[in-house]
């Protein structure tokens, strides 16, 4: 996906609307230019012909003023539970990247966690099995079978 004119950040995670978009595609990865700007970005869905057209992009963001345990919130960290006051799902979303302090985007849900705790993990396993290789930041066929097949 080719994008110029941005007017906010874009974020890994980040779900991608408009007209002739499959819907649930949402940002892989950024392949190219500035930073969350202009540039070209890996999509989830790959195979789409999409004119140029106006899109709307928009991360799933969790805000945490609660207690947080476990290690930091920081990017790859998987949501355990969430407890207290929890408006949305977060639970078993990971953070793919932190826009200030206490605001968080996250890969699936979003919500807001206030008076309450959050519990996070790192290096959760995964039954996802790699079937092809790809550079940091390409796209990659993975399967939840192991092996060649």
């Amino acid at each position: 996906m080719t994008v110029s004119g941005v007017s906010n950040t874009i974020y890994p995670g980040a779900v991608v609307t408009g007209t002739n978009v499959a819907t649930g595609t949402t940002v892989a990865a950024q392949l190219s230019g500035t930073p969350g700007g202009a540039g070209t970005y890996a999509v989830n869905i790959p195979s789409q012909s999409v004119a140029s057209t106006a899109l709307t992009i928009t991360p799933y963001v969790m805000t945490v003023s609660g207690a947080v345990t476990g290690p930091a919130i920081a990017t790859g960290a998987v949501i355990q539970s969430a407890s207290g006051t929890v408006t949305g799902t977060v639970v078993g979303a990971p953070v793919t990247a932190q826009i200030t302090g206490t605001t968080f985007v996250v890969a699936t849900g979003g919500g807001v966690v206030t008076s309450g705790t959050v519990v996070l993990a790192l290096n959760v396993e995964t039954s996802w099995y790699g079937k092809s290789f790809g550079a940091n930041g390409e796209i990659v066929k993975i399967s939840n079978v192991p092996g060649n097949g």
